[in-house]
């Protein structure tokens, strides 16, 4: 890809991240080897048919010094540690950990232990509130779980409120699999991570994108957390005026998505900007920082990274193609599956099972479907998942198990005060309220694809069974 010369935009951004990227410490070491009572396994190991959207500004992330030679991008051992850091669940082929918050600064710290086929709150969770095991307290701005290297990260996402001062600080709690010795690492208070986007893991830290709001203009920055000293680093910056997201991964390092900036909400321009918004997926080489162009689209195609590569749907041909990250070819995988008729189609970012999936949709609601694809073979097979009730979905996969939402009951949940003070001694009144949770069972892959509505049951250690009944006003809360 040809490369024009960083323009003073970019030698600014690249300054902002040189100054951010001393890194921060947790106040914790190399952490103990011992054995936990959650056992745990590490995770394992083109042109489109759309109009060309703006480019994407050629750059390299940081400019070498002078004397010091261009970093040499080498094979990495990667693997996705979180699809979409945001999901609220992250497990491996065990169990899967669960976070579910109240609203109230708090939030409940739960495993679901697929052997067990149980749900408790984590045992030995430091952590606690009022003595009671498993929740969390001080969660401003969101918590979401990610698995990996033996570990549980919780990231807290910043809180927008000016008046949250530090306690609304990003942060990322590492904690062993049965949610002992918690080690933090607190983030500046400017910084905020990019949910939506995936969390990669190479064998030592986490990679992920974070957002940092300081100065006049916000920019994205790729960023690297060493599990064992809790300190991160700045890898690379990106261009202002594009919002970024890891998709994926290639031999080298991540593959990123970048999106067209869009304007504010009320603005009169947004819905043209949102229904023309470009997007752009390039490889980038984790020492260099290189970026080389993948696949450019506009809203409305549908497009998945998956295993190295970049699926993408050509309405026109009635093809899925298969564009390889390592040599940027892309081939058909598959077509003549499609139904005749269909409003839109699009791709669910989860290829749950390995398989590749797409979903075509018409706008009355009828004759809809779904069809996974084998990206090794192409084979193209159509899903009867509609047969297994109404809104049930997948949250985790073990191993040739899916942990999903077999149905909604309604539960007592014992809810933080305001203002609740973790240092404070006394006992501390709690608030107590029926709200609807979903009803976790275990279904076999092979019986959810087919939808046969074979599930396991889960029980519930935490909340009950609950009620399928909505409770009355009177009986909603205390």
């Amino acid at each position: 890809m040809n490369r024009t010369q960083p323009t003073l935009k970019q030698k600014l951004a690249g300054l902002l991240c040189a100054v951010l990227g001393l890194g921060f410490f947790g106040a914790c070491g190399q952490s103990a080897n011992s054995r936990s009572i959650i056992m745990a396994a590490p995770p394992a190991s083109a042109a489109s048919s759309a109009p060309a959207p703006a480019s994407l500004p050629a750059q390299e992330s940081e400019a070498p010094q002078p004397d010091e030679p261009p970093a040499e991008d080498l094979p990495l051992t990667l693997s996705v540690a979180s699809r979409t850091i945001s999901s609220g669940y992250s497990g491996n082929a065990f169990g899967c950990y669960h976070i579910i918050t109240h609203g109230d600064t708090s939030a409940d710290v739960a495993y679901v232990d697929y052997d067990a086929r149980s749900m408790n709150f984590l045992p030995n969770l430091e952590q606690q509130v009022a003595g009671l095991a498993g929740k969390l307290a001080g969660v401003l701005g969101g918590v979401s779980p990610v698995w990996a290297g033996q570990h549980l990260f919780i990231f807290h996402q910043r809180a927008a409120a000016e008046d949250a001062g530090e306690a609304g600080a990003a942060s990322v709690l590492r904690l062993n699999a049965d949610g002992s010795e918690p080690c933090r690492c607190t983030f500046p208070r400017s910084m905020a991570f990019q949910l939506t986007g995936a969390a990669l893991w190479d064998g030592e830290a986490l990679i992920f994108i974070a957002q940092d709001y300081a100065g006049e203009e916000s920019h994205y920055s790729l960023l690297r957390l060493n599990a064992a000293s809790m300190e991160y680093e700045v890898l690379h910056c990106y261009e202002p005026g594009w919002e970024y997201s890891i998709e994926g991964y290639w031999a080298m390092g991540p593959i990123v998505l970048a999106a067209a900036a869009l304007p504010p909400t009320g603005d009169a321009g947004f819905n043209a900007a949102w229904d023309n918004r470009s997007f752009t997926l390039f490889k980038q080489g984790m020492a260099s920082g290189k970026r080389s162009d993948l696949f450019s689209y506009t809203q409305g195609q549908p497009v998945v990274v998956q295993g190295g590569s970049v699926y993408y749907w050509n309405a026109d041909e009635g093809s899925l193609y298969a564009l390889s990250a390592e040599t940027g070819e892309a081939t058909v995988l598959a077509r003549g599956f499609a139904p005749e008729r269909y409003d839109f189609a699009q791709m669910p970012t989860a290829g749950w099972g390995g398989l590749v999936r797409i979903e075509f949709a018409a706008g009355d609601g009828r004759n809809n479907s779904t069809f996974a694809i084998n990206p090794a073979t192409g084979a193209a097979t159509q899903l009867h998942t509609e047969d297994l009730g109404e809104n049930v979905s997948i949250f985790a996969e073990g191993e040739g198990v899916f942990l999903v939402r077999s149905g909604d009951k309604w539960v007592r949940r014992e809810l933080v005060e305001p203002g609740y003070d973790p240092a404070a001694d006394s006992v501390q009144s709690y608030d107590s309220r029926f709200v609807s949770m979903p009803e976790y069972a275990l279904i076999t892959a092979a019986n959810f694809w087919a939808g046969h509505q074979e599930f396991i049951p889960i029980r519930d250690l935490i909340y009950g069974s609950g009620s399928t009944r909505q409770p009355a006003s009177s009986e909603a809360t205390n």
